[in-house]
């Protein structure tokens, strides 16, 4: 009886198809997306050239986080946040003054996550941007002739964009991710303009060091 491959292959290959398959199936990434909230803490400065003596000024920071992951390791993670940024003036002997930032922020990252199926490490880089809805000032100086120019005077621009940049570690669980990230932000734009001799700054920006705790669950 004459051997014949090609019959043979064509008895084989619908099971080598289906397996294939399977595999495929088993390998293939579903898209997820998460929605949550993150509250945290603020240590924020304000980079000032010349130099300007200060205290690192501590305050609350809070939001919704919505993240979408489109590959295995790769996402885009948005945020809306409120919180306060600002600094404190250290004036020595005199005393101290401090500008107090009440802001809407909104960072626009991507993400990147590494590890195992539940612990993971996760690295987040992008804009943000941030809009200023009031503003108020402490000061506690022992005599007005010690006065800066721009003090008792408003910020002359609302809005701030910048750059921020974050690591975190979180757990995967059925009933939702927790995360525990820090961040570090710092401002593109400065808080004085360049064109006011009064109080000339060559640098007026915001750098902000921000830790929270992160909980989001599966839409």
């Amino acid at each position: 009886m004459f051997y014949h491959p090609v019959k043979k292959f064509r008895a084989v290959f619908p099971i080598l198809l289906f397996l294939s398959l399977q595999v495929i199936a088993q390998n293939e990434f579903n898209p997820t997306t998460h929605l949550g909230f993150h509250a945290g803490v603020n240590l924020c400065r304000t980079r000032f050239s010349p130099s300007i003596k200060q205290h690192i000024f501590q305050s609350g920071y809070t939001g919704l986080v919505f993240r979408h992951i489109t590959e295995p390791q790769i996402g885009l993670q948005v945020e809306l946040n409120l919180g306060q940024k600002g600094w404190i003036e250290n004036r020595d002997t005199i005393g101290e003054y401090k500008r107090v930032l009440h802001v809407f922020e909104v960072p626009a990252t991507a993400i990147f996550l590494f590890g195992k199926k539940r612990l993971k490490l996760s690295f987040a880089i992008g804009p943000y941007l941030s809009y200023r809805r009031k503003e108020n000032e402490v000061m506690n100086l022992s005599d007005t002739l010690y006065f800066r120019d721009y003090y008792l005077k408003p910020l002359e621009h609302k809005s701030e964009f910048g750059l921020v940049a974050g690591l975190g570690i979180e757990w995967h669980h059925r009933f939702g991710i927790f995360l525990l990230r820090g961040s570090f932000s710092h401002s593109l734009t400065r808080l004085f303009p360049l064109n006011v001799p009064e109080f000339y700054y060559n640098d007026s920006s915001m750098q902000v060091v921000n830790v929270s705790a992160v909980y989001l669950f599966h839409l």
